[in-house]
């Protein structure tokens, strides 16, 4: 699809797009659909961990060959990988509780 073609209104689409991203509404969008991300690698890290899991019990069982050794660094990479996306989704997340602040006093 051509990028440059005409959105309704005259404006080239790629335009209206750096436009919203201007905008409370384009901000928060983009805010939001980074958390997003972030959460669905989280559930892919997740996933991963319990079939880890799965495979060293497993291995451990003798129902399975594999290395034991390799199958705990993977556990362990995994586990650190899905630490470091909940850190980042919860720092994100206080930053939205930061910028609204306490609502103590009236507004208007």
């Amino acid at each position: 699809r051509d990028r440059s073609a005409s959105a309704p209104g005259g404006m080239a689409e790629g335009d209206r797009d750096r436009l919203m991203l201007g905008t409370v509404d384009g901000y928060i969008s983009n805010y939001f659909r980074q958390v997003a991300e972030l959460s669905r690698e989280s559930v892919y890290q997740s996933h991963q961990h319990a079939i880890l899991c799965r495979m060293r019990e497993e291995v451990a069982a003798g129902e399975m060959s594999g290395n034991m050794c390799d199958l705990d660094d993977r556990i362990k990479r995994t586990l650190l990988s899905d630490q470091t996306l909940q850190a980042e989704i919860a720092a994100r997340m206080r930053i939205v509780e930061k910028e609204r602040g306490p609502c103590c006093a009236p507004c208007c």
